[in-house]
């Protein structure tokens, strides 16, 4: 009994005095798989067929990779699975290994024993044949490994600009939500002035305050024009009829002095209090 090939292989007496003469026609050893070299030959059928899917879930993990859809976990998940895939191809390739070293142990041990000189050359053709795609296993898995190796540098380079684009997102979304907060709180200011009717005059600085958030649209209601040049001195008339019977209600105006450029109803002032751009066209 010899263990050769991954397995113990029995003989009889009479098989280890008869090796000594050589049989130039028979082909039983070979046509009976005397040597039980199918198995081998199932095995590494059995390879190619394992490889092979994991080529396929390579190539699904390569194309989900650019995916638009991918959140930034996917990328981790993805460069987990491919070490697992690398991982298998190292398995099968220790497989194979051992395959190649079980086919030389037994093409030895055919050489050796085998009487049927044409069942040794059968025998040494078919196993040349396996020896020869294992071999290309070899090669396949190479580059398999090697495409694992550089799918993970990219997916992993995407999975980094995603996270640094997450976060740029997110420190604009802050920074937008800070702005817009201070610019409703400084809203919320210029409303209780505008509300403020006993107020005779805006808080110019207040208002100035507004020049950088241009960016932002701002209602049409706070769109208004600066009094700058209107005269700070008014004048509350108090509502009366005019002769023909119109009744006139109480308003504001400036003080009288030398000039009309300062007046409510001058261009380009407004009345503060009805928001009435002026209209006439001043003299002096």
């Amino acid at each position: 009994m010899e263990y050769v090939a991954g397995e113990y292989r029995f003989y009889k007496p009479y098989e280890r005095f008869f090796e000594r003469e050589k049989n130039h026609f028979s082909t039983i050893a070979y046509d009976e798989d005397k040597y039980k070299l199918d198995n081998i030959r199932d095995k590494s059928i059995e390879y190619i067929d394992e490889i092979e899917n994991i080529r396929i879930t390579i190539n699904l993990i390569n194309d989900s990779v650019y995916l638009n859809s991918n959140e930034v976990s996917d990328y981790g998940k993805y460069i987990q699975s491919l070490d697992n895939l690398y991982e298998e191809i190292e398995s099968e390739n220790r497989k194979i290994d051992r395959q190649k070293d079980y086919l030389i142990e037994l093409e030895d041990f055919i050489r050796k024993y085998e009487n049927e000189i044409i069942s040794v050359k059968l025998y040494n053709q078919d196993i040349s044949n396996i020896k020869n795609s294992l071999l290309s296993l070899d090669t396949i898995t190479t580059n398999y490994k090697d495409f694992i190796n550089r799918t993970i540098l990219i997916t992993s380079a995407i999975g980094i600009k995603k996270i640094e684009d997450y976060k740029e997102q997110k420190e604009k979304e802050y920074q937008e939500r800070i702005a817009h907060m201070d610019f409703e709180r400084q809203m919320k200011e210029v409303d209780e002035l505008i509300n403020d009717k006993s107020s005779k005059y805006y808080n110019l600085d207040a208002l100035n305050n507004y020049s950088h958030y241009s960016d932002y649209l701002i209602p049409p209601s706070y769109n208004i024009p600066i009094n700058n040049g209107v005269n700070p001195n008014e004048i509350k008339v108090d509502a009366y009829y005019r002769d023909n019977g119109t009744y006139v209600p109480s308003y504001y105006r400036t003080s009288k002095n030398h000039t009309q450029k300062d007046n409510y109803t001058s261009k380009p002032n407004y009345n503060p209090h009805t928001d009435q751009k002026g209209y006439i066209k001043p003299e002096y």
